[in-house]
């Protein structure tokens, strides 16, 4: 019994290695980048000029990832329940903030978008939940 007990508890604290591990791993590879691991601050920013470029460096699985990006506001639309500000311009990419409010912002507003990325096609990226600000 006290072998079993005993090797469970180094199971368990091997477990807890690998996942602390795996999580660090995780954040060295978003340093340097506009991607965070969930509610984290990435160390850089994207632009409607960088977008494309670090959509195809984008981190993918079944982890949230978050996107920094600022730019100028393209389109403002209310559905009387969600906002969705769009910054950038086709043919190029397009980021889509969904939240609830327009905050007074309208196109044309130099804003930073920072959410929950999701990468809707080659040309569109969607944050949802996403949070918009003036700088």
């Amino acid at each position: 019994m006290k072998l079993a007990s005993a090797f469970r508890a180094a199971l368990i604290g091997v477990q807890t290695l690998i996942a602390a591990g795996a999580a660090l791993a995780a954040e060295v590879e978003l340093r340097n980048t506009p991607f965070a691991y969930g509610d984290q601050a990435p160390d850089l920013t994207a632009t409607c000029e960088t977008i494309a470029d670090w959509s195809k460096k984008a981190p993918s699985g079944d982890i949230r990832i978050d996107l920094a990006i600022e730019g100028a506001l393209s389109e403002v639309t209310f559905d009387g329940v969600l906002a969705f500000l769009v910054m950038c311009r086709a043919p190029g990419m397009t980021v889509t903030c969904v939240t609830y409010s327009t905050n007074g912002m309208a196109a044309g507003d130099v804003v930073r978008f920072g959410g929950g990325m999701q990468i809707a096609g080659p040309d569109r990226i969607i944050l949802d939940p996403c949070l918009a600000s003036r700088d």
